[in-house]
């Protein structure tokens, strides 16, 4: 698994650096999102985007993306149907607390049986403290405690903060902290 550091930037901070690329690179950057037709926000400059450097959404994940290419490169936008509603599958509903963090999912309608509900007790910052499951592939946790830097204090860690023993199973990282290897120990852990 990889490390990622995201650092939320002001337009102000932006902009020296955005003028030095475009002024070294012809590029138009084009927004990706759900469109309905062919046509999509691009900008010759990312200058011009005027939400350059707000954050809107809280975080890096939802937030906007956009594609960089050559400007004179042709982007063709195309239809994707999409599907609304599943019958002949699993019905899934998600639970979240006030502050949007999820605590149950609930499965009903799995063509193999697998139904149930998972929920969860969370502590003050977040940390799960307890899992409750009715579906057979969850297994429930007892009670979880954190140590200092939030990390469940029943797991081994390196010193890059990578998880290598949990739930009786040994994680083996690379140099790049990617997950390489889980499997179970029989080294006495």
């Amino acid at each position: 698994m990889s490390k990622q550091t995201h650092i939320f930037a002001t337009r102000s901070d932006l902009e020296p650096g955005l003028k030095e690329f475009e002024s070294k690179n012809k590029v138009k950057y084009a927004r990706c999102d759900l469109y309905h037709g062919p046509i999509y926000e691009q900008y010759l400059s990312l200058l011009d985007w005027t939400d350059l450097g707000r954050n809107t959404t809280g975080d890096h994940v939802s937030g906007p993306r956009f594609l960089i290419v050559p400007r004179d490169c042709k982007i063709n936008v195309e239809p994707v149907p999409q599907v609304t509603g599943t019958p002949s599958k699993k019905d899934s509903v998600e639970g979240y607390d006030d502050l949007y963090r999820l605590t149950s999912e609930t499965v009903a309608s799995d063509p193999r049986g697998n139904n149930g509900q998972v929920t969860y007790t969370l502590d003050n910052v977040g940390n799960r403290l307890q899992r409750s499951s009715t579906l057979p592939a969850i297994v429930p946790t007892g009670l979880l405690s954190y140590d200092a830097n939030d990390r469940v204090s029943t797991d081994s860690y390196d010193a890059n903060g990578n998880t290598t023993f949990n739930s009786g199973q040994t994680n083996v990282y690379d140099f790049e902290n990617r997950l390489v290897q889980r499997g179970r120990c029989d080294c006495g852990l």
